[in-house]
């Protein structure tokens, strides 16, 4: 009765067959407890106070920063709530962070230096980048294994994307004179 009730949880997408009794107790008592708020086994508390403000959630991982106890940020943290693992990630060069992007596989950050490091989401393989101006960091995005960073740059915009696995990078500028950045008429 017990491994027929969780079959129906899974949505009979798991094989139960071969699983231990015990095993099966388990798993019922911790779906028990997810579906009518009993007691958690474990949970992390996180005090945000002192945050500078970025909190990611993608997918499993919690993606924070907060400041150190001379008002600076310089670590980046990835909390893995399947895994309960806490990951860190730094510049190279005691370098404070200023933004912060995630997408469902890579996190950004870029630093003071005109640095942008880029790593997976667990905290493996930290790749990164320079710019020559701190104003091309103004803004930062990832998606999928992408990261772009754009900021205004004399009188346009200036855009780089860069690929976290060929590392490979471009730029295009857009005319901020366009009607793109043209406010909207009042009325």
């Amino acid at each position: 009765m017990l491994k027929k009730s969780l079959n129906s949880w899974y949505d009979h997408t798991v094989d139960l067959s071969g699983v231990e009794y015990g095993n099966c107790e388990l798993k019922a008592k911790s779906i028990h407890a997810f579906r009518y708020g009993g007691k958690p086994k474990q949970y992390f508390k996180l005090y945000m106070h002192h945050s500078n403000g970025d909190v990611i959630l993608v997918e499993d991982t919690l993606i924070f920063m907060r400041l150190s106890s001379d008002f600076n940020v310089r670590i980046v943290y990835l909390f893995n709530f399947r895994t309960w693992k806490l990951n860190t990630l730094v510049g190279e060069a005691r370098e404070n962070v200023v933004r912060l992007s995630a997408s469902d596989q890579i996190v950004g950050f870029t630093t003071t230096n005109n640095m942008c490091y880029v790593s997976c989401l667990d905290g493996s393989i930290r790749k990164k980048f320079n710019m020559p101006n701190a104003a091309v960091l103004r803004s930062i995005t990832c998606r999928g294994r992408t990261v772009a960073c754009a900021g205004f740059l004399n009188d346009d915009v200036l855009v780089y994307i860069w690929n976290y696995d060929s590392q490979q990078g471009r730029s295009f500028t857009i005319d901020s004179h366009r009607d793109l950045f043209v406010p909207p008429l009042p009325g």
